[in-house]
C-alpha cells in the first residue's frame, strides 16, 4: 500500500532531464511504521511494528491503476511523445505538472510557450500542476468526442499578490471511477493576499471585520 503518488514538478528538478530533483530524499529515506492489529506488538521496538512504504516518486512518465502519471518534462519533443504515445491513448486519465499554451499563468497573462493542448488523448480525464490558478481548459465543447479538457488543479494556498482573490481547494479524484472528480474541498490555510483599489479600500484594511476576508497575517 502506498499512502501518496508523487510527481516531481519543474521547481523539484535540478536539471533539464529531470531524474534529479528534490523529492528523492523522501524515496529513499521516508518509510511508514503502523500498529498491525493481527499480531502483538510492543510500542517501543519498531521491528514489531508494520512497515509500509512512502510516497511512490514517479520519477519517469508511469502507468498506474490505468492513469498516466507524467512528471515535468523540459524538452517538448519528448513531452509530445509521451503524450502521443499508446500508453497516453490507453489511459483514462493523465497526471501532468505541464505549461500549456493557453493556460493562465495568472489572472493577467497567459502561456505562449507552452505545448498545444491539442497534443494531448481526447476525452480522457487531465489533471495539470505547475500553474497557480486553478482553472480549465478546453479545446472544442466540453464533453463532446475529441474534444480535450485540461484541469489545473492549482496552488493549495495563496503564494504571491498574482494569486489575490483566487480559491483553493483539493480535488478527490476516485480510481475506480476512471479517475473521476467525485469531491471539491476548499482549502483556507495560509497567507492571503488582497488588492485595494482606493484610499478608502486600504484604510479599510484596519478594520478587518469590514474587509472581504482580511485575517491577522495576510
Amino acid at each position: 500500500k502506498v499512502p501518496s503518488i508523487m510527481i516531481p514538478g519543474n521547481h523539484d528538478q535540478i536539471d533539464w532531464r529531470g531524474t534529479d530533483h528534490a523529492l528523492t530524499p523522501l524515496r529513499t529515506s521516508y518509510q511508514i511504521f503502523a500498529q498491525n492489529s493481527d499480531r502483538e506488538h510492543d510500542d517501543n521496538d519498531i521491528k514489531s511494528l508494520e512497515q509500509y512504504p512512502g510516497p511512490l516518486i514517479l520519477s519517469q512518465p508511469t502507468k498506474l491503476f490505468g492513469a498516466l502519471f507524467v512528471p515535468h518534462i523540459r524538452d517538448k519533443k519528448r513531452m509530445n511523445s509521451v503524450l502521443a504515445s499508446k500508453e497516453a491513448f490507453q489511459s483514462n486519465a493523465l497526471f501532468v505538472h505541464a505549461d500549456v499554451k493557453g493556460a493562465s499563468m495568472n489572472d493577467l497573462i497567459e502561456s505562449q510557450h507552452g505545448i498545444s493542448a491539442s497534443a494531448f488523448p481526447p476525452e480522457r480525464l487531465v489533471y495539470s500542476g505547475h500553474f497557480h490558478k486553478p482553472h480549465e481548459i478546453v479545446v472544442g465543447k466540453k464533453s463532446h468526442p475529441n474534444s480535450v479538457s485540461i484541469r489545473y488543479v492549482g496552488s493549495p494556498y495563496q503564494t504571491s499578490l498574482s494569486e489575490a482573490g483566487q480559491t483553493k481547494s483539493l480535488l478527490v479524484v476516485d480510481s475506480a471511477k476512471n479517475w473521476e472528480c467525485i469531491d471539491e474541498i476548499a482549502i483556507d490555510v495560509g497567507r492571503k493576499y488582497h488588492r485595494v483599489s482606493s484610499v478608502n479600500d486600504f484604510l479599510g484594511l484596519a478594520h478587518p471585520e469590514k474587509s472581504n476576508g482580511l485575517r491577522q497575517g495576510d
